[in-house]
């Protein structure tokens, strides 16, 4: 997890990945856009620019002529947006403020959820997600460090 420009990222899986994406990948700026511009930015211009730093870093899987980020997959948050990268290089768009990755995922999504209904936000948001992912599954583990850009 970590800052680069405008962007913070969060992942899970490859530590490798999560690596590149912090120390040795320049991201192209992003110009001061909101919602579909935002998404078209990133399709366009940041993904190539990702790939080619995950296959120059030695990241990349070749499965049947698919390049993938081998089972890893990022949050993304830029100007305010949060997005996900999945290992084919899809951007998702959440339909909702928050959004989790990793083996925990729909445990803290739903932890999330309720908190999100009762008016937590931020870290308060996150921390309960965290912390039903942490007691259902033996794969998500503390201590948790939160970043913000925003």
């Amino acid at each position: 997890m970590g800052i680069v420009g405008e962007y913070v990222f969060g992942y899970s899986g490859s530590y490798r990945m999560g690596q590149v994406l912090l120390y040795d990948f320049d991201p192209p700026e992003p110009d001061r856009k909101t919602g579909p511009e935002v998404f078209e930015f990133l399709v366009t211009e940041f993904i190539p620019t990702l790939r080619e730093a995950m296959s120059g870093a030695g990241v990349t899987k070749l499965d049947s002529s698919v390049e993938e980020l081998g089972g890893a997959n990022f949050l993304l948050g830029v100007y305010g947006h949060l997005f996900y990268v999945d290992d084919d290089y899809q951007v998702g768009w959440p339909s909702t403020p928050y959004w989790s990755i990793g083996s925990g995922r729909e445990y803290a999504t739903g932890a999330m959820y309720t908190a999100y209904k009762a008016k937590k936000r931020g870290e308060d948001l996150l921390s309960v997600g965290l912390t039903a992912a942490e007691a259902f599954n033996s794969g998500v583990g503390g201590p948790f460090t939160y970043e913000s850009n925003y």
